[in-house]
């Protein structure tokens, strides 16, 4: 039991808890002044972030926080736990689901950008906190598979 054992740390699990380390990583893999990079800093369209900094930016908070694994594609991440078809259909364009997956992770920029329609503007708006939301979503599913 976590709660009895006094070496345990507890792994950070929030956005908030995810949000520096996904900053200091940010900052490396784009070799920018950590001080540019808040909640609200769009990664692709604020950074001019390249697939490049992305592979290094998995990599950076894989090594931090060990939530990546193997997975070195932000639409996987983003996509959460639904199947490819709830995600995006034939066509190449958000479901209804993926859409809500989508807005669930940008609440910063609901208000200042149109709805996603595919899977690639979903990525092309992603924010330093949508990452923090994402990786903590992970941990925390780490830590519950852990501890079953």
């Amino acid at each position: 039991m976590p709660g009895s054992n006094s070496s345990y740390q507890r792994r950070p699990t929030t956005a908030a808890d995810v949000f520096p380390i996904v900053r200091t990583c940010m900052a490396q893999a784009l070799d920018v002044p950590e001080v540019l990079i808040e909640p609200t800093t769009a990664f692709f369209d604020e950074l001019a972030a390249t697939s490049f900094d992305v592979v290094d930016l998995l990599h950076r908070l894989d090594e931090a926080t060990g939530a990546i694994g193997d997975t070195h594609d932000l639409r996987t991440l983003i996509r959460g736990d639904l199947a490819p078809d709830q995600f995006a259909d034939a066509s190449g364009r958000l479901t209804e689901r993926g859409r809500a997956q989508v807005v669930e992770l940008l609440p910063h920029r609901r208000a200042v950008t149109r709805q996603p329609q595919t899977p690639e503007d979903a990525v092309s708006s992603l924010t330093a906190w949508a990452i923090a939301m994402i990786v903590g979503r992970r941990v925390t599913a780490q830590e519950q598979a852990a501890h079953r």
